[in-house]
């Protein structure tokens, strides 16, 4: 079981991020997982996606480990890591839910700003290729534009 006093951690620092990674993200979950905080990617790969974000299992180890900050959130998500394993702590919507905004801000300021960019980044990661950016991270960008505002 998730730790409580983690979850309602996350809850306050989740509010702290700016207006646009917070609608961003919700409109990423629709597009991601249709709003299904037990959606789970194709299996048949080692590196699937998971839960709200469909944050890939690597990718959520690297956001804990390098971009939480240092402090009793850092240290209580590592412990649920090493009890839970990343894909517990990915299916829970609140956990999902912090670390895309986390990562999502880090895309942006990784794109000086540029939060279409960051929006692209997410789909493709950031070292894709200049033809997958421009194809199929764009249709990602105009998926995630349409449902900004619901």
């Amino acid at each position: 079981m998730i730790n409580f006093f983690l979850i309602f951690l996350l809850l306050i620092n989740g509010n702290t991020f700016s207006k646009d990674i917070k609608q961003t993200t919700k409109a990423i979950q629709i597009v991601e997982s249709e709003n299904n905080p037990n959606a789970i990617g194709d299996t048949k790969y080692y590196n699937y996606s998971v839960g709200l974000g469909q944050i890939r299992l690597k990718t959520g180890v690297w956001i804990i480990n390098n971009l939480v900050s240092e402090g009793i959130i850092k240290k209580m998500l590592l412990k649920d890591l090493r009890r839970l394993g990343i894909k517990k702590i990915l299916l829970n919507p609140i956990i999902n839910t912090y670390l895309t905004k986390t990562y999502l801000n880090w895309l942006k300021k990784y794109h000086k700003g540029k939060l279409d960019e960051a929006i692209i980044s997410y789909n493709t990661g950031q070292g894709a290729k200049k033809y997958i950016r421009n194809n199929l991270g764009k249709l990602y960008l105009e998926k995630v534009k349409k449902n900004l505002n619901n």
